[in-house]
């Protein structure tokens, strides 16, 4: 400052420097994960692989360039070294170690996961229940079976089941209620602190999150149930008026393969 050089020029040239050493950290791995995704396509780029490591890369930068920025801000208004340092370690382990391990607690407390005996309890008694039927799911189970019955009975105008023209097993077990249960607990003290915002971003780019797990979960649950579902009217219809009924190898043939497309990075 001495010769003449401003407060903003060299507080500039003090974060190019400062960006320049973290980008000579950050651009090998970078470049390493585009060898591999480069090796791994076209297939790996299917799923939107390069923007999502273009994002990990932005996010890795910027988590980087804020603790720059925090140095930078410091050495700024520290009046020597050792306060620098002492200020700056203190900052360090409050938002790596502190904070997340706070957010968590507080998460644990305000949303705690029910013990596996509990959780399985409460199956066993209905809980969750919003269909009208009883809370013991043996007679839900009765409950349902009497109302079907007594459906297609009147439809098709006849007095027992075994009259039916379709296979009443397979219609049974189609109007039986399925239960998806999925657990989940947000904390917005997840945005507040870096090392959390990018441990959030890392494993959403990677597809790894709890989003990317409850994504999967639904695409194959809903592929189970069309399964079910074009099986059981199979069944209702090459079933009808047999006790046991085995699919021919066609049926099997005609079921479409599961295809899973994972979300975009977007």
């Amino acid at each position: 400052m001495s010769q003449g050089l401003g407060l903003g020029r060299m507080l500039l040239g003090k974060a190019i420097a400062s960006l320049g050493a973290l980008l000579a950290v950050l651009l090998p791995l970078l470049l390493v994960s585009l060898a591999v995704f480069m090796v791994a396509a076209p297939e790996t780029d299917a799923h939107g692989a390069a923007a999502r490591l273009a994002w990990m890369g932005a996010g890795y930068l910027l988590y980087l360039a804020s603790f720059a920025g925090l140095s930078l801000l410091v050495s700024l208004l520290a009046d020597n070294r050792r306060s620098a340092f002492f200020v700056l370690t203190a900052s360090w382990l409050l938002v790596t170690v502190a904070i997340p391990r706070i957010a968590a607690d507080v998460a644990a407390a305000a949303h705690p996961t029910p013990t596996p005996t509990a959780f399985w309890a409460g199956i066993r008694s209905g809980a969750g229940n919003a269909s009208g039927l009883a809370a013991d799911p043996q007679l839900r189970v009765a409950e349902i079976r009497a109302r079907l019955t007594e459906e297609l009975l009147a439809q098709y105008r006849v007095e027992s089941v075994d009259q039916l023209p379709l296979n009443f097993t397979s219609l049974f077990l189609q109007r039986l209620p399925l239960l998806l249960i999925i657990l989940g607990c947000g904390l917005l003290t997840g945005s507040v602190p870096a090392a959390i915002a990018i441990r959030g971003l890392s494993m959403a780019m990677a597809g790894a999150d709890p989003y990317a797990q409850r994504h999967f979960s639904l695409a194959a649950e809903r592929y189970r149930r069309e399964f079910v579902a074009q099986l059981n009217g199979i069944q209702a219809v090459e079933g009808a008026g047999k006790r046991f009924y085995v699919a021919p190898e066609q049926t099997w043939e005609s079921v479409r393969p599961f295809r899973y497309r994972p979300p975009d990075a977007g």
